[in-house]
């Protein structure tokens, strides 16, 4: 039953983006703050700032979905150029760096879980740099997907970006 909810949020959510321009607030990412730039800024996982450079916008901040996986303590192997894969408690994920997308490495539907979080009218979503960038809530939707504990929190007034991996309670 949870894999159908799941299956059937990633259908509703693909049929959304198909009609929603990627960018759903109707501002250009690469506009950046009302002055046109982005801000540069350090991205701490678990209290420790991890060597990569996150960009804050005027309401989001591109975060790098493996950079921040790895400094959670899991695996991720580059197989090449353009594809990873990432061990998450024993469940292995295929990343696709040219198409932007995660999948399921067992999964027969290979359903991209990188996809708009249902009810937000905003995503953001670019490979590069050997990584694929998110806004927040889309790495909240990919953390809930992924089954990893963890949290994420900007603070735009200091321009800090923080994650943290919280304890599992079974």
């Amino acid at each position: 039953m949870r894999r159908f909810v799941l299956l059937l949020g990633v259908a509703i959510a693909a049929v959304l983006a198909a009609i929603v321009i990627v960018n759903g607030n109707g501002k250009d990412p690469a506009e950046g703050r009302a002055d046109g730039t982005g801000t540069e800024a350090g991205l701490y996982v678990n209290d420790v700032e991890i060597p990569c450079k996150l960009v804050f916008r005027e309401d989001y901040a591109e975060l790098p979905i493996l950079a921040i996986l790895k400094g959670l303590g899991y695996s991720v192997t580059y197989t090449d150029e353009s594809m990873a894969e990432v061990d998450v408690d024993g469940k292995s994920y295929v990343v696709d760096l040219a198409c932007a997308s995660i999948t399921e490495k067992e999964d027969s539907c290979q359903q991209n879980l990188i996809i708009p979080t249902p009810g937000e009218s905003f995503f953001y979503c670019e490979a590069r740099d050997g990584d694929i960038f998110v806004d927040q809530q889309t790495l909240r939707s990919v953390f809930m997907f992924m089954d990893v504990p963890g949290g994420v929190h900007v603070d735009f007034s200091n321009e800090r970006a923080g994650v943290y991996k919280r304890t599992r309670v079974d």
